[in-house]
Order: C-alpha cells, then sequence, then structure tokens
C-alpha cells in the first residue's frame, strides 16, 4: 500500500494520522526501521556490546556507525538519483543545457553528505542551476550549506547562546563537529533570508528561531 501511494503520489505530504509527510517518510521508511531494529538484536551486536567497556561506549559506537552508514548510504544514493534526471532545455534560448558534474558537500542531521551531482549550464551564457541543491534546500558559499533540517535543529541554539557557545552545543548533541565561525555564517544566513536586522541584534535572533522553527520565542533577559 505504501509502494502504490508513493507510486501514485496521492496521500503525500498530507496529515494523515500525523504530521505533515508521514506516509512519505515513516511509511516507506519503515524497511530501515526493520533493518537497525534486526542488527542490534543480532549475536553481533550481542557480541560487539561484550567488547565494549561499558554501555556508553557502545551506545557512542552505535551512534557512530548509524551516522557514517546513512550519510554514505545517503550520498551514494542521491548521487545516483541526480545522474538519472532528464536532461534540460534553457527556458531562454530553448537549447538543451549541457550538464557538468560539479562536487558538492552540505551538512545534514547525521554528519556530511558528499555528492556529486550535475550543474546545468545554457548554452546561451545566462547561466545555469542545480536540480539537486533547489530540491534540498542548500545554498551559499562551500562550509556553510546545510539541509533545512539542520538549520532547524541549531536555530534555537543561535538564538539563544553565543556563536562560541552555540557551536560547542551543536557539536555535543550533533555527534560532529561545527564551529562558532559556522554558527555565525548560518545566522548571517538566516538572517539575510528573514530580513535587514544587524547581527547580534536580539530581534534578529527571535526572528532566526521562528522562521526556521515555526515556533514562537522570547530571548532571555540575560
Amino acid at each position: 500500500m505504501t509502494k502504490e501511494i508513493v507510486a501514485s503520489g496521492e496521500g503525500v505530504g498530507k496529515d494523515v494520522g500525523g504530521s505533515s509527510g508521514d506516509v512519505s517518510a515513516r511509511g516507506a521508511l519503515g524497511f530501515l526501521r526493520d533493518a537497525v531494529e534486526e542488527a542490534l538484536s543480532s549475536a553481533e551486536a550481542a557480541a560487539a556490546l561484550s567488547l565494549c567497556g561499558d554501555f556508553m561506549e557502545f551506545e557512542t559506537g552505535v551512534r557512530e556507525a548509524l551516522r557514517e552508514g546513512a550519510s554514505a548510504g545517503t550520498s551514494a544514493l542521491l548521487t545516483r538519483l541526480d545522474a538519472e534526471r532528464p536532461a534540460l532545455d534553457c527556458g531562454d534560448c530553448g537549447k538543451r543545457m549541457v550538464r557538468r558534474l560539479r562536487p558538492l558537500t552540505v551538512l545534514w542531521l547525521l554528519g556530511r553528505l558528499r555528492v556529486v551531482r550535475g550543474y546545468w549550464t545554457r548554452v546561451c551564457g545566462a547561466g545555469g542551476r542545480c536540480s539537486l541543491d533547489e530540491e534540498l534546500g542548500v545554498k551559499g558559499r562551500a562550509g556553510t550549506r546545510a539541509t533545512r533540517a539542520l538549520l532547524r535543529a541549531v536555530a534555537p541554539l543561535a538564538a539563544e547562546a553565543s556563536f562560541e557557545r552555540a557551536g560547542a552545543l551543536a557539536s555535543r548533541l550533533l555527534g560532529f563537529a561545527v564551529n562558532a565561525k559556522w554558527m555565525e555564517r548560518v545566522a548571517k544566513r538566516l538572517g539575510s533570508e528573514v530580513g535587514p536586522l544587524q547581527l547580534g541584534d536580539r530581534r534578529l535572533r527571535s526572528t532566526i528561531f521562528a522562521s526556521t522553527s515555526g515556533l514562537e520565542y522570547r530571548p532571555s533577559s540575560a
């Protein structure tokens, strides 16, 4: 049933007994949840646990294995799907656009995605586009490219704490390193998208939080 819904597009993104996207995300990714459950309940997982000094070591190792596996697999998936895209025609001159391969590194909730995707250039010289970048919602200079989900996750930290502290907290919670400079660049990017406010202004931090999380934010008096 899930395959039929996803294939036809019926119900995708609708609120069916849960939040928007439950049918396409939770339903279609059920196989992945089952695979993880099977792997972690296996004899191999039990043997790995017995070799760990304590459960914290096992817990950290599981997180790292899931993060690395998910990042590598998703990177390969996005590269393959982008390579299968049909050719594009220029909207200005009508001629077939030229596809050139370019690497992309983007931060997501589980670390770094490293993808090789197509950059479509117009033969008439009117610029180009990356379809994958548009779908992922990533833009900006290298080093600040991040998915919407990651921006949504770190926005409250950038809103509440200094960039140095926000970077340290984000690194601890996410399990991979992001520094103060990255947090500052992300805040500038978000600030440029939500309005012409000065960086560091409490109103800017409030607007960043509200625009990415969808929740109301009141800056602390501290």
